[in-house]
């Protein structure tokens, strides 16, 4: 859970990075990381093929990254409370 993460009390500039990473967390440069991933990393899973477990962490990530306020809010909301 976000409100018992060891870091909190330091983690003064949530807002800030949370726009900083969207800004460079791109849809095409999340699919350029996932890209990296080896297939025999993607192999033998519930996916059909490695191209689909791919295409899974993409948009995983890319809903992540486009949801981010609620965990920067639960964050800053925790962090009220820590300190």
């Amino acid at each position: 859970m976000i409100k018992d993460h060891v870091l909190l009390a330091h983690a003064s500039e949530l807002e800030l990075v949370d726009k900083q990473f969207k800004a460079l967390l791109s849809g095409e440069r999340i699919k350029e990381i996932v890209s990296l991933i080896p297939d025999e990393w993607l192999e033998d899973t519930v996916f059909k093929s490695t191209e689909e477990h791919r295409n899974a962490y993409i948009s995983f990530l890319e809903r992540r990254i486009n949801k981010s306020e609620i965990f920067v809010n639960e964050a800053l909301n925790a962090r009220e409370i820590l300190i």
